[in-house]
């Protein structure tokens, strides 16, 4: 297998086992193409299907942040829950970069909005011409 590193980056609003299947599709399509395990990091913008969310552990690092078994089709699998979104505006400029990101290519208008009013950098520097 090849040395270098690939990052699969998905902003999904729904999770479920089927937008899953289609995750694991895509890893297996680079692996395939590129001689390259990935890791597939998914931002979750809305909710996870129950099914899938029993799958989930908990990272030690972050609680907004749940790994999803993936020894054979990724290097890992890493889901960035909603409420990493939700935050309160004191914690709106201490958001994770791929967060802002998110947000930035999610429908949340009002989230978008909060992160422009109190001049979070990352989303600044998004939304500069």
């Amino acid at each position: 297998m090849a040395q270098s590193r690939s990052i699969l980056l998905e902003i999904q609003s729904k999770i479920t086992k089927i937008s899953m299947k289609k995750s694991v599709e895509k890893c297996l399509e680079i692996f395939y193409r590129f001689d390259i395990q990935p890791s597939l990091v998914i931002l979750c913008t809305d909710k996870i299907s129950s099914s899938v969310r029993s799958l989930l552990s908990p990272t030690l690092e972050n609680s907004h942040r749940q790994m999803f078994e993936s020894t054979v089709w990724a290097e890992k699998c890493l889901i960035i829950l909603k409420n990493a979104i939700n935050l309160s505006e004191d914690e709106s400029n201490k958001l994770d970069p791929l967060v802002v990101f998110a947000i930035y290519f999610s429908d949340d208008e009002m989230q978008k909005q909060k992160l422009r009013d109190i001049g979070n950098p990352i989303m600044r520097d998004i939304i500069k011409d």
